[in-house]
């Protein structure tokens, strides 16, 4: 149900953020590229060979799966199965999205895996909830949870059945995906928390810092700051 309200409330202000922008369209700097816009998801023949030699999936049964909005994994449920190795997935806000076998983790996929330290894992990252990312196994403690740091480097110690272990190959794949996906963010306008009022603005993002998930932010009066996206929200607000 918390994550179901929070997906609602974002939709709720993306929704906001379009009326504010078709009614204030001259106080933030116009949008240099849409939110329709995807980023290139290519696909190997390994990735292919994956897709075509994982076992099928019941409808009606819980995964872990990757969404192209952002390239994130997300609980849903499999919904209906195309019979061309996708399936049609929902998401706890109810969302249905098409999304192909191996971008789908199934509690039976990860049943036998042995995961060691130096192995690529998805699992539940630190400071989003619900979400899940690409991360490495620093450690495995003896009570069988595992340190992982994340892409973006975070760092957390999670419970076994918050991580699952994925190829180098996946790994790799769905890393530069995410970081296309950030990079988006660059010329679109969202609604942020301004630190020094305590109150959300309108303000368009001029840049991404690094690998992390900080923006350099221009406010309606051509003022700077730099937020985490997680004060952002816009077109692509996890």
């Amino acid at each position: 149900m918390i994550n179901q309200t929070w997906k609602n409330k974002k939709k709720r202000i993306k929704n906001w953020l379009s009326d504010q922008l078709t009614s204030n369209s001259g106080e933030v700097p116009t949008k240099t590229s849409s939110p329709e816009d995807k980023a290139v998801d290519l696909r190997t023949p390994v990735l292919i060979k994956m897709r075509q030699s994982l076992p099928a999936i019941e409808e009606g049964e819980e995964v872990l799966a990757r969404w192209m909005d952002e390239g994130w994994y997300y609980r849903g449920t499999v919904r209906q199965n195309c019979g061309d190795f996708s399936y049609y997935v929902e998401d706890s806000a109810r969302d249905m999205e098409r999304i192909y076998r191996e971008d789908i983790i199934t509690e039976r996929d990860d049943a036998s895996n042995v995961i060691q330290p130096k192995d690529p894992v998805i699992a539940l990252h630190p400071d989003y909830s619900f979400s899940y990312a690409p991360g490495v196994v620093l450690d495995v403690y003896p009570d069988l949870s595992l340190l992982v740091r994340f892409y973006d480097t975070s760092e957390s110690t999670l419970p076994r059945e918050e991580v699952y272990k994925i190829t180098p190959e996946k790994f790799e794949h769905d890393v530069t995906y995410i970081l296309q996906c950030e990079s988006r963010w660059v010329g679109q306008p969202v609604v942020s928390r301004n630190e020094h009022t305590g109150m959300y603005h309108l303000a368009s993002v001029k840049q991404k810092i690094g690998n992390c998930h900080n923006y350099v932010l221009e406010w309606a009066d051509i003022s700077m700051a730099v937020l985490s996206d997680r004060h952002m929200f816009g077109a692509f607000s996890k």
